[in-house]
């Protein structure tokens, strides 16, 4: 008997980290831990993939940058949230932001509030970052603390320092990869019990398997030991925002794949074998992406 019991609470350990949730309905009725692989339904997917979010206390959404449909996805998962659960939202936005940002988030959401937050050297850089679907995103959450929620948006890019400074800590992306990891873990350490830390990033930040020869430029792997929900949406077909390459300017990029796209409504969902202990990586393939401009 006490083994027995012993095997239930180290498999509750595993499978559901502390103070998951914090809605007395999702406790008595709890959500899935997982989803079903393959081919179905958008809209059965997308309440799976939020119920299944329930059971995590830390989201890294991976994204190909410049499109509609990736942030908006997000979104959904963030707004299917249970109402009593706090959510804090990080974002790949360089850490001097944060002050524009709460200025932003704290607003009435105008147009001219737009413009003012979209002003400036950052938004220079098209990249698919700094875009209308980014800001869309914000703008959920903010209507979510309109409604009462507990919800706060931090940024997450850190500060370079020197170019000597960044070759000590072993160049760009370990700097930028520790950043990002220390600023999601400040908030797993500072939210509130049964909070949800989600984090929005380039999918070369998360990435897991054998595309990592070195485990300290993957946020997942620094962050492994928190157990994260790693979701990565994806198409073979669209387009989207960026610059592609340094000689190119920012511009709608396109892919086009031999094999025809899902159909409209569908979405595959499968489960990446290679990831680390402890962590949960799935790939979503979307129908199409579309591109997603500055602002």
């Amino acid at each position: 008997m006490m083994q027995s019991v012993a095997k239930g609470m180290l498999l509750a350990l595993v499978l559901a980290q502390p103070a998951i949730v914090a809605d007395a309905a999702a406790a008595s009725n709890p959500c899935i831990t997982t989803v079903p692989a393959g081919q179905q339904s958008s809209q059965a997917a997308i309440g799976e993939l939020a119920c299944q979010v329930q059971s995590h206390r830390l989201l890294l959404f991976g994204e190909l940058h410049g499109t509609a449909e990736s942030p908006a996805l997000l979104g959904k998962l963030l707004r299917e949230q249970p109402a009593a659960r706090p959510i804090r939202l990080g974002l790949e936005w360089p850490i001097e932001l944060q002050s524009k940002v709460d200025t932003y988030f704290r607003s009435a959401g105008t147009p001219a509030d737009r413009v003012a937050f979209a002003a400036g050297r950052d938004w220079s850089w098209y990249d698919g970052r700094m875009s209308q679907a980014w800001l869309a995103l914000v703008d959920t959450l903010r209507d979510l603390r309109r409604q009462g929620r507990d919800v706060q948006v931090f940024t997450m890019e850190p500060a370079y320092g020197t170019p000597a400074d960044v070759a000590a800590a072993g160049g760009y992306l370990r700097v930028k990869e520790a950043g990002m990891a220390n600023a999601i873990q400040e908030q797993l350490k500072d939210a509130p019990p049964g909070a949800l830390v989600a984090a929005l990033m380039g999918n070369y930040h998360p990435r897991v398997g054998a595309d990592v020869p070195d485990r300290d430029s993957s946020v997942t792997y620094r962050l492994a030991a928190d157990h994260p929900l790693v979701l990565l949406p994806g198409s073979t077909h669209g387009t989207f925002w960026a610059i592609v390459g340094s000689r190119n300017r920012a511009a709608v990029q396109t892919i086009d794949s031999a094999e025809p796209p899902l159909p409209r409504g569908e979405m595959v969902i499968k489960v990446q074998a290679d990831a680390p202990a402890g962590v949960l990586v799935e790939t979503i393939l979307l129908p199409r992406f579309s591109a997603s401009p500055h602002p």
